[in-house]
Parts: structure tokens; C-alpha cells; sequence
């Protein structure tokens, strides 16, 4: 075929210009408070079969004869990166936990060359603190564990504004845009801007061991009535029905009393933890301690001594069928994998303390990365985020901590193959459609605490609902002072 000059200079001008997108970029997105612009690159795909030149070849011939190009799609690949990058990561030290983490992060390595500090254990968030404060901060911290003044660290100013990246950022490596794929429900704005990713979330609810209760010709309860009844049952078979870390009471909270507010709605949810003082004087309230209490004051419902364990007390004590309930977050059945007996058949029910007219409930609340105002490293933080959001990246943290992810495209069938039995089943019955979904949205300040005391206090029958509704009212107005 004769190709005119006009058709050479055409096909030549076509190949440059495609060689020269491989170094061609385009700004995706902005941070308008950062000095440095989040940039992605987008590029012809080339198949293993082919080589660049062919591609150009072949785009060349087709122009100069007229022909229809079938421009291979594209994809979205990353700016280059390099230097370091450190983060500050929570982890109860746990293996698997410590595994999860490190595997995430040899492969953003290895993918980005970018050299990652983690910085993890148990007391990493205490140690870190001097830091913070003295802003010199860590590029990334997981907002996890205690010892994370996390509110004063976000309205002081210690977090970078990432909506540019929750809104309009891509996870990395394709295009994806995160914003299209999260779960609403777990983002949260302050002052109309975005300071935390949510990347996992978490809830709470009871745990019991299915072979023993079906030993026990017993029933799981999903209601108040039903619970009632089966400690009852449980009592008489010669073990208390329930039991939690009283040290802790944060559990029994998270997974009973907590499911059973949100059971009223998302909107009184977040007005109890707005800390409004009329929530808490409020006669839902009153029905949902009123509950507990009386739950509470049944000879032999609670296990002896259950408001001074710890956490490994009363997880030792449960699984040996001293009690037949456990409250507990998600991650439980990992976390007690080694001390297990072969025999025990973990299983998971949201909060029964609702009652037989209200839909199952559980609380979904997130665990959060944020950038520092004062990173060094801000754009291979920025990536280091956005990978998070990989599917891969998510599943490893899932198998790695029984948490959900907060990606809605997830099939929890396929991503739940590494994790224990009951982890699986337990992230699959809360995300199986039939249990009614609610977030927690604020931040309620020391309040929190305050009410974990009047569980314990309620727990033991040291003083009545009116006088917990009281101190809680209280709290509220002190706190909002």
C-alpha cells in the first residue's frame, strides 16, 4: 500500500506522541490546603504479546490507511515513587495482626520502592504522643487502641484535610474511585471536611458456643424475651448466662447496650453520642437500662465476679462454660484461636436486648487512618492511603483482624476463606441483608466513660436507672460546658 508523504509525517507524529505519554501526566485531584499535588499517570495498556513498538506500528499503519483504530483501554498507573514513609499502627501484638500489616506492607514497598518504618505494638500510640505534640508527627497514624487523643489531635490541627482524596482520589493503581466504593454511612465530616479514611470497620455483639448450647437443648436468643428465657434455662442447667471483662465494660456496652440504642434509629444513636443531655433522659433510654437491670437482678444471669475481671479472665472462664454468653467485638474468635477448645463451636448473635418488635441491630464503627498536618513524606502518605483501599490490601486486613471492610463491593464469601469458622460466619450474618445497620458518628469525649461505670454499677445493683439517667444527664451538660 502507497503511503504519501503527508501520511508519513502523520504516522511519525502519532508514534511521538504516544512515546511521549508514557511520561505524560495529568492532575487528577488537588489539595488546596497542601503544598504538594496528588498526581496520577494514564497510559496506553501494552499486552505481554506485544511490544510497544509494534502497538505504534500498527496505530501508525491504521491512521495513514484510514482505517478504524482499536485503541487498546486504559488504565490507571502511579507517579513514580521513592524515599520513606513512616507510620504509626496499633496492633495488640498479635501475630496474625503484626502479619497482616507487614504483608500490606512489603507489597506497597515493593510495588512503589518507597522504604516504610512501621512503628507498631501495644504502647506505640503512648510512646508517640511526645511527638504529636512537639509536631513532629509520624507521616500516617491507624487510629486504633487507646492512648489516641483523637479529637484534640483533629481539631488542633495535627490532621491533614484529605477530602480531595476521599472525594475525587482513585485507589491505587486503578480506576477506581475510592468515594464510588466506600460505605457512606463510614465517613465522617468535621467542620465540612474530611480528616479520617475509614478504612475498616468493626462491631460488637455476643458470642456463645453452639455445641454446648444445642447440649443444652437451648435456642440462640435475638430478643430480650428469648434471652431472658434461655438464661433462665441456663441457670437451671448449672451455669450463669452471661459474663464480661468488667474492667472493660466498654465491652458489654459495645455489645449489648449499645446495639439495643441503636435499635431506636441512626438518628437517636447520634444524639446519645453527641452526648445531648436529653438522650439520655429520654424513655428509650429508660427501657433500654431498664432492661439490663432487670436482665442483671436475676439470681445467677451474671457470672460471679464478672464486673472485676479483665479481658483473659472472663474469655477463660466463658470458654470453659462457666457462663454461657460473652460480649465481644468480631475479632474474638482469632483472638482466642490457641485457647480454644476442639470442641467449642464459636458462633456470633447480635445484641438481645432488643425487643420483639425491633429488627436485629449492630452498630458498625469505623477504624481510621489520618495523615499529619506536618508529614515529611505527604505524597507516598497520600498513596500509602489510597493502597488501603486495594482489594487485596483489604482482605488482608480483614483476615487479619475479623474487621469488615468498608469497600461496599466486597463478596464476604470469597474474602473470609483465610479467617477462623466463626469469624466468617459472624462477618457474613452481619452483612447477610437481614441485620438492621446503624454507624456511630461522633466522638462523646469522656461521657463514653462515664457511662461504662454506670453499666457496672447497674450490673451490680449499687443504684437504680433513674439514678444512672441522672449522672448521665450530668455528664452531658458538664461535657458540653
Amino acid at each position: 500500500m502507497k503511503v504519501t508523504s503527508f501520511g508519513r509525517l502523520l504516522s511519525i507524529a502519532l508514534v511521538f506522541l504516544i512515546l511521549i505519554s508514557e511520561c505524560g501526566c495529568r492532575v487528577i485531584y488537588s489539595d488546596t490546603e497542601s503544598t504538594v499535588n496528588s498526581i496520577y499517570y494514564e497510559t496506553v495498556t501494552v499486552s505481554d504479546s506485544e511490544s510497544q513498538a509494534e502497538v505504534s506500528d500498527s496505530i501508525a499503519e491504521s491512521v495513514s490507511s484510514g482505517s478504524k483504530v482499536n485503541k487498546p483501554s486504559s488504565v490507571r498507573t502511579e507517579a513514580k515513587l521513592s524515599g520513606k514513609l513512616e507510620i504509626q499502627i496499633f496492633t495488640n501484638e498479635s501475630q496474625t495482626a503484626d502479619k497482616g500489616w507487614t504483608q500490606v506492607i512489603n507489597a506497597f514497598e515493593k510495588e512503589t520502592g518507597v522504604k516504610v518504618n512501621a512503628i507498631m505494638g501495644s504502647q506505640v500510640n503512648t510512646q508517640m504522643s511526645t511527638r504529636w505534640m512537639q509536631d513532629n508527627p509520624p507521616d500516617l497514624i491507624w487510629i486504633d487502641g487507646t492512648g489516641i487523643p483523637d479529637a484534640v489531635y483533629r481539631e488542633s490541627g495535627k490532621y491533614k484535610n484529605i477530602t480531595s482524596i476521599i472525594e475525587n482520589g482513585y485507589v491505587y493503581g486503578t480506576d477506581t474511585k475510592i468515594y464510588s466504593v466506600i460505605d457512606k454511612g463510614a465517613l465522617m465530616k468535621y467542620h465540612g471536611k474530611y480528616y479520617h479514611a475509614p478504612i475498616m470497620m468493626a462491631t460488637h455483639g455476643v458470642w456463645y458456643d453452639a455445641a454446648y448450647l444445642n447440649q443444652l437443648g437451648l435456642s440462640v436468643p435475638k430478643n430480650y424475651d428469648e434471652f431472658v428465657d434461655v438464661s433462665k434455662k441456663a441457670v437451671l442447667a448449672g451455669t450463669a448466662a452471661f459474663t464480661f471483662p468488667g474492667q472493660y465494660t466498654s465491652y458489654c456496652f459495645g455489645g449489648l447496650i449499645m446495639p439495643a440504642i441503636g435499635a431506636y434509629g441512626q438518628e437517636y444513636l447520634d444524639s446519645v453520642l453527641r452526648a445531648d443531655a436529653s438522650a439520655f433522659t429520654d424513655s428509650r433510654m429508660k427501657d433500654i437500662l431498664t432492661r439490663y437491670r432487670n436482665y442483671c437482678a436475676n439470681s445467677g444471669f451474671v457470672l460471679s465476679g464478672t464486673t472485676t475481671m479483665d479481658h483473659t479472665t472472663s474469655q477463660v472462664r466463658w470458654l470453659s462454660h462457666k457462663a454461657l454468653f460473652i460480649t465481644n467485638g468480631l475479632w474474638l474468635a482469632d483472638e482466642v484461636r490457641k485457647s480454644t477448645p476442639a470442641a467449642f463451636n464459636m458462633d456470633y448473635v447480635t445484641s438481645p436486648l432488643i425487643t420483639s418488635d425491633q429488627q436485629q441491630t449492630a452498630v458498625f464503627y469505623t477504624k481510621n487512618m489520618a495523615i499529619a498536618a506536618n508529614a515529611k513524606n505527604p505524597e507516598n502518605a497520600e498513596a500509602f492511603l489510597r493502597y488501603l483501599y486495594r482489594e487485596d490490601s483489604q482482605k488482608l486486613l480483614m483476615s487479619s483482624f475479623g474487621y469488615m471492610s468498608t469497600r461496599t463491593d466486597i463478596d464476604y464469601t470469597n474474602a473470609t476463606v483465610n479467617m477462623t469458622k466463626a469469624a466468617a460466619r459472624a462477618l457474613q450474618y452481619v452483612n447477610s441483608g437481614n441485620v438492621n445497620i446503624v454507624y456511630m458518628h461522633d466522638d462523646w469525649g469522656d461521657v463514653g466513660e462515664i457511662f461504662y461505670n454506670q453499666i457496672n454499677s447497674l450490673t451490680d445493683g449499687k443504684i437504680t436507672v433513674d439514678q444512672a439517667m441522672r449522672e448521665m444527664e450530668k455528664a452531658c451538660k458538664d461535657y458540653k460546658k
